[in-house]
């Protein structure tokens, strides 16, 4: 059965393709979400590996969740949305709310167990993107980076490099030149 598992009870005989798992935590982010989702979207995956994605809607009072799963839809992505609310530790809540639905509370003090279907899935990832939801990954980033992790069984991560991209309209970038302008003007006339 060539690296399959078999699980039996209630899922009966089953076998889950191997998977990477996307984490974007998201506070107020409708303006970025379906960007980043669209980058998401055009990723040339490994061979038989699912892209699942988490965005984490973190205490947002904007339509995040709702771009989020249109652009899911528009992009052909398995998103799922999971939404905080009152979460006091921003970014490293947002990102324990999606571990916890994933892999369990492993504080949880009632030692809840997974059932057989999480279970499956929590051993079907292989890998866990992180990524902000006002970032867009490149063309074949994360099959370089899929590739780059697979070379050693002692690699714990992969991380990509980061390139700056420039506004798409030019007379936006000619007021962020005029705003820097201006600036370097001010700091040299105190400088005087």
């Amino acid at each position: 059965m060539n690296n399959q598992r078999v699980v039996t009870g209630s899922i009966g005989a089953s076998y889950m393709r191997p998977r990477i798992v996307a984490f974007i935590p998201a506070h107020n982010e409708e303006k970025s979400i379906r960007d980043c989702l669209a980058g998401l979207g055009d990723q040339l995956l490994p061979n038989n590996v699912e892209l699942d994605v988490f965005v984490i809607a973190d205490n947002c009072t904007d339509r995040t969740k709702e771009k989020a799963e249109l652009a899911g839809d528009e992009f052909d992505l398995n998103v799922k949305v999971l939404v905080t609310e009152g979460n006091k530790q921003r970014k490293v809540g947002a990102l324990n709310t999606a571990w916890k639905k994933i892999y369990g509370d492993t504080l949880d003090l009632y030692n809840t167990t997974l059932t057989k279907y999480q279970q499956l899935y929590k051993e079907s990832i292989k890998a866990v993107l992180g990524m902000d939801a006002d970032s867009r990954l490149a063309p074949k980033a994360l099959i370089h980076l899929w590739e780059d992790l697979m070379t050693a069984r002692n690699i714990g991560g992969v991380m990509a490099k980061y390139t700056m991209r420039m506004p798409k309209k030019k007379a936006r970038y000619q007021k962020m030149m005029c705003v820097t302008k201006k600036s370097l003007q001010a700091a040299s006339m105190a400088d005087r």
